[in-house]
């Protein structure tokens, strides 16, 4: 039986706030709580079974509380072995050929015990049982393997209680660990970690019944999941726009990059799109021209941004270029490194300074105020700015990249914040150019 009783009053009040249906701003909050005097039902149904020469195990049916039942109490010849909150336990470590005896009593959160259940006994396997050939012989059943980036989960069933032993390694040898089990058991999970993602490893399970026979259950292998793919694929090469009419022919060369899919290409009449939603989408494919009819139709200039995306739908930093009507497409300022502060005060507050823009690529990071710059002329290379070295109130950075050997072919990236948010970075395809 669970009586109520009064319990704590609280006063709440709440300051500046207006009660659409209350006269005052203070109001009372009662709690009641209850104790309970009833203790747990007896667990019943409790059974013992001798599993090996050094395990038996023991079950019995749930018990009962108006509040709950939280766990339960095994005594082993009437002296506590361990508590736990299931309705079974593997009791382990014993004697061959011995009869054991146990009783089980159930508590609530209250501390209440129940009295303790009926007695029951069980005697432990004899361990020197000959080895003849009419022994059923352990089979795997069910089996189930599931892989993730850095770890696995192995399930599988035995036709009659068994321990494992697995092993497991990037070779044959299976020199990375083993993994054994101390209860005998139909029904095995067991999960393997920390292995490396994208991986082939291989393993074998052997299992021991209970009178310590071994049998080889499976041998195989499997690989590790890759990684998510979070890397922005290469912004596309040489985009140009020419006037034709009142529309623009623009041109591009797509990165040559394994898992490119498509471009998207949006314009604005103010300032080059940000992202692949700020302006008005153009195109979308994987072509490498297209024709903007009427484009310069109502304005005289249009800002062009071009985004590729790959297979995992990362996408580029961005491309850019303008187009006016007056002239052909208007040059896009480049980057003012090391300015004479001689000469005068500093106004422009986006000036960088040369050790500020870092080169990247194939591992190796260099920055512009190196005397020389050397580039893989065959690999994608990346621009790389500190946020500490830009302003906190920064719009836009345009990196312009002038082809040495036509210094009227130039083109023009967008850089964005990484995903660390420790700097601005973008994605230039390879030159391909010597010089």
């Amino acid at each position: 039986m669970k009586i109520i009783i009064p319990g704590i009053i609280f006063l709440l009040t709440l300051n500046s706030l207006s009660l659409a249906l209350a006269n005052t701003n203070s109001f009372e909050i009662r709690v009641s709580y209850g104790v309970d005097y009833d203790p747990p039902s007896i667990p019943i149904g409790l059974v013992a079974s001798a599993i090996a020469s050094t395990q038996i195990d023991v079950n019995w049916q749930a018990s009962t509380d108006d509040t709950g039942v939280v766990g339960y109490q095994i005594f082993r010849d009437a002296i506590q072995i361990a508590t736990t909150s299931l309705t079974n336990w593997s009791d382990i470590g014993l004697l061959a050929s011995t009869t054991y005896s146990y009783q089980v009593i159930a508590f609530d959160g209250w501390g209440r015990f129940s009295s303790s259940s009926a007695i029951v006994s069980a005697t432990t396997l004899n361990e020197n049982i000959s080895n003849t050939a009419s022994y059923l012989k352990l089979q795997l059943g069910l089996f189930k393997l599931i892989p993730s980036t850095n770890s696995v989960k192995i399930i599988f069933q035995t036709n009659f209680p068994s321990r494992y032993r697995i092993r497991y390694g990037t070779t044959n040898d299976y020199n990375s660990g083993t993994v054994k089990e101390a209860f005998y058991k139909i029904d095995h999970t067991t999960v393997i970690f920390p292995l490396k993602p994208a991986t082939k490893y291989f393993y074998e399970i052997y299992s021991y019944d209970n009178l310590g026979r071994e049998v080889l259950l499976k041998k195989d292998n499997f690989f590790t999941l890759a990684l998510p793919d979070v890397t922005a694929p290469a912004n596309v090469a040489d985009f140009t726009a020419v006037p034709l009419n009142d529309g623009a022919f623009l041109r591009w060369n797509n990165p040559p990059e394994t898992d490119f899919v498509y471009v998207r290409i949006l314009r604005n009449q103010l300032f080059y799109p940000q992202n692949p939603s700020d302006g008005f989408l153009v195109y979308e494919g994987s072509a490498n021209s297209f024709f903007d009819n009427g484009a310069m139709a109502d304005f005289d200039k249009q800002y062009y941004t071009i985004f590729t995306y790959d297979a995992s739908l990362n996408n580029s930093s961005g491309a850019v270029v303008s187009l006016t009507t007056a002239s052909a497409p208007a040059k896009i300022p480049v980057i003012n490194l090391e300015p004479n502060i001689t000469s005068g005060p500093l106004i422009d507050s986006t000036v960088l300074y040369a050790l500020s823009v870092q080169i990247l690529q194939n591992g190796q990071r260099q920055s512009m105020s190196d005397a020389h710059i050397t580039l893989n002329k065959d690999l994608p290379f990346k621009i790389f700015i500190p946020v500490t070295a830009v302003p906190k109130n920064l719009k836009t950075i345009v990196a312009t990249i002038i082809n040495p050997t036509n210094q009227r072919n130039s083109s023009a990236y967008l850089l964005k914040i990484n995903s660390t948010k420790s700097g601005y970075e973008t994605l230039v395809p390879a030159t391909y150019t010597v010089g």
